[in-house]
């Protein structure tokens, strides 16, 4: 289980799926997991810590079927809730 802080959250990246909660602390099934390099997640990391960001919005995407080599990788986009516009950042992908 991969447990960090991001922006004051806990985030959960590998996981058993009774071991994570949502935001009302209620039980989250049927998760999907991926696995990151950290020095990878971290750069990214940093760039929103540089801007400012106040939270950030992880998606998981498939591998693609035209180009399978790439493999499947997280999606990040991150907003300040002050101006809520969201920033795309360069996705993560798996090892």
């Amino acid at each position: 289980m991969l447990f960090f802080l991001m922006f004051g959250y806990v985030v959960c990246l590998a996981f058993l799926p009774s071991q994570c909660y949502n935001e009302h602390r209620e039980e989250v099934n049927n998760l999907d997991t991926i696995t990151v390099k950290v020095s990878d997640l971290y750069e990214q990391v940093k760039l929103m810590m540089q801007d400012k960001m106040d939270v950030v919005e992880i998606s998981i995407l498939e591998a693609d079927e035209d180009f399978p080599e790439i493999g499947a990788s997280i999606s990040l986009s991150a907003r300040k809730e002050t101006d809520g516009y969201d920033t795309d950042y360069d996705d993560v992908y798996s090892v």
